[in-house]
Order: structure tokens, then sequence, then C-alpha cells
């Protein structure tokens, strides 16, 4: 009698197309990230320089932790992340339930006009608002002590405070288009069942949308936190004047000595490395607890807007003052420095100073041999452009694969 064996299958075995188009872009974003920071935990426990041989030390580490200065740094940058990350949450959730949860008119032209400050680069965000509230050369100061015959200006952004409001105001754009998405995908009906029970606008909000919310408010500010541990233009255009240091800021400084100490920058960086992956950590966990809801899905909803009545004009101009807190008086500024051959709060003794001359520096298409200023613009005009170009297309090329 004949026995039939069965047919062993190799098509696990097969080539698959797919693994290519996963596994080269997930190798190349892991040799991206992987590497680099491998060089930084490496640097913190070796001697000499990167790429060069050196030998296993600890020194680095009592160097970094050993210091006296290492209380206040922790210090100031937990406050700095901290207030970032609280500031920038209450301003861009506050602006996101207006903008969902509101009869709030022109609010999709509002929404357009938040994403402006995307384009802003933070170095000039920082600039600016160096030139507004700076206690000698603030225009905001000026304008207030000559209004109200103030003693001494009234605002210091060369502060901790001052920090977190310049980086909150940066990052307060990126948390309204996030719990925007959040108001989005949130189930209405327990919020229209509260108001259908007689509960108040405010009351609603408090005890029934920010509870359901707080998994997603969690993920905001574990990323703001993270997002504000990280910076390095308001610590290096703001605290490094004022002498408020944070690790960004103290990498920075070490790296910045005769000779460069990479090997404290490492140690320091491992901090940053340590709390960011902690906090990635639980990112992850609050969005995984997002999932396991019915009231924050991937579902279509259109919520009951909530009537504000003739609160709705106070409403536009909170959208208004916003608007021009990041945009509006940053770039006025920042226009008006460029008009002028030295910085000065705008005047009307200034008027007859306005020049060109700035401008003509930047004419990179037609730059005479010995200028230099011109040239070394040109260059770095060119720089950006390509640098903008190339980094746009890898991520998004990477982003749509992954």
């Amino acid at each position: 009698m004949a026995i039939t064996l069965p047919r062993i299958s190799t098509s696990r075995f097969r080539f698959d197309a797919r693994w290519i188009f996963l596994g080269v872009p997930t190798l190349l974003v892991a040799y991206l990230t992987v590497i680099p920071v491998g060089m930084l935990v490496i640097g913190a426990f070796k001697t000499g320089d990167p790429g060069q041989a050196g030998e296993f030390t600890l020194q680095n580490l009592a160097n970094a932790f050993g210091d006296p200065t290492i209380y206040p740094l922790l210090l100031n940058s937990a406050s700095y992340a901290l207030g970032t990350a609280i500031l920038s949450f209450i301003i861009g959730t506050s602006l996101a339930w207006i903008s969902e949860r509101t009869n709030t008119p022109f609010k999709s032209f509002f929404y357009s006009l938040t994403l402006v400050p995307f384009i802003i680069p933070g170095v000039l965000h920082t600039i600016a608002w160096i030139y507004l509230l700076s206690p000698r050369i603030g225009f905001i100061n000026r304008v207030l002590v000559a209004t109200f015959n103030l003693a001494s200006p009234p605002f210091d952004i060369f502060t901790v405070g001052g920090m977190v409001w310049v980086e909150a105001m940066h990052l307060s754009p990126l948390v309204f288009v996030l719990m925007t998405a959040a108001f989005r995908s949130m189930d209405p009906a327990l919020e229209e069942a509260a108001v259908a029970s007689g509960a108040g606008v405010f009351t609603t909000l408090r005890r029934v949308t920010l509870p359901l919310m707080l998994p997603p408010i969690a993920a905001v500010v574990l990323i703001m936190f993270i997002r504000g541990l990280e910076s390095f233009e308001v610590p290096a255009l703001i605290g490094l004047p004022a002498q408020i240091r944070v690790f960004t800021s103290r990498i920075y400084i070490a790296l910045k000595s005769f000779p460069p100490d990479f090997g404290l920058a490492g140690a320091y960086s491992l901090v940053l490395i340590v709390l960011s992956i902690i906090g990635i950590y639980f990112y992850n966990r609050a969005l995984a607890r997002s999932e396991q809801f019915a009231t924050v899905t991937g579902k279509a909803f259109r919520p009951r807007t909530i009537d504000l009545g003739n609160w709705r004009f106070v409403t536009i101009g909170i959208f208004i003052f916003y608007f021009l807190l990041i945009v509006g008086l940053p770039f006025f500024i920042l226009l008006w420095g460029s008009f002028v051959p030295y910085f000065k709060p705008p005047a009307w003794d200034m008027l007859d100073k306005l020049t060109f001359d700035n401008y003509r520096d930047l004419n990179v298409f037609a730059c005479a041999p010995n200028q230099n200023i011109c040239l070394r613009t040109r260059t770095a005009f060119w720089n950006s452009l390509l640098l903008g170009i190339g980094s746009a297309t890898v991520v998004m090329a990477l982003t749509a694969v992954i």
C-alpha cells in the first residue's frame, strides 16, 4: 500500500522583497540613532578624544557628579523643563479646547495661523523675545515703563521664568496640534450627556473631558518635558548670559573649553539620555493606555459645539492675542532690527536711522569678489537650502516607509 508523505513547504524560506523596503529604512534609522547614542556612552567611560584609542575610566563621571554645581544644574534643568511642559500644555490645550469644542468663529483660519510658528527657527524666536523682554533694551519693558511711569522694567527675561516663557511660547503650537487631534478622536457622548444633565461648560470640562483625556494629556506633557530637557537655543542665548546653566548648556561649555573635554560632555549627556529614555517609556505607556479606552479612538465624531453666546468674541480675542504673541511681536521686532544699523527699541528718534544696508549685504546673487560678508552669506544661504530640502526629503521618505 502506497503511503503519501506530507509535502514539506518551503514557502517560509521564500525571499520576500518587502524585507528590503522595511529592513533598509529600519537599519538606517537604527544607525542614525543607536550609533550616536553609543558613541556618547562610550565617550563617557573612556579617556581621549572620539575616534582615538583610550582607556576605560570612571573619572569623567566623578568629575561631573562630584562637582558641587551638579545640584543647581539638576534643579535648573528640572525647573526649566517642567515649567516649559506645564505652561506650553496649558496654553496649547486651552486653545485646542476652544477650537474643537466651542462655536468660536473662524476656527479653521486660526488653526492655520497657529501653524505659522513652526517655520520660525528657535534661534530667531529666542532673539526676538530678548529684544522684547530684556530689562535694558526690551521693547515691551520700554513701553510699559513709559506708559505707567514705572521705576524699573517689570519683566526680566534673563531668569528661569523668562526661559520657561520663551520655550513654552515656541512649543505651545505643537501642544495645540497634538491636543486638537486628541479632542477630535474623543467620543463626545459623555460630554453631551453631562451637558444634558445640567452641567455647566467648565464643570463638564473639569469633571468629564479632562479625566477622559488623561492618557493623551500625560503623553503630551511628557514629550514637552523631554523637549524642554533637550532644548539648547534658550539655555544658550538667555541662560548663559544670566549664569543659569542646564545640562545642554553645560555640555556646550565642556566642548567649548580648551582642550575640549569630550569625556565630561559625555558624562553630562548620560543624564539627558537616561531621563529621555524614562520619559519615552512613560510616554509609550500613556499612549498604550489611551488605546484601551473607547473614549479616545480613531473614529470620526462630530461633537456638539458649545454655544458661547457673546463670549465667542472673547475667544476670538484670545486667538488674536496669542497670534500676536507668538508671531506678530517677534516678527515685528526682528523686522525692525533688520532696518537699523545697531539695535535700539523702536522709537520716533530712530526713524531717520532706518537703512537698507543690511539687506544690501544679503544680495547673494550679485556679490563682488571683495564682499566677504556677501560671500559668506551666499554660502550660508545655499547650505541652508540644501540642508532644508535634503532633511525634509530623507525624513519624509523614511516616515512614509516605516
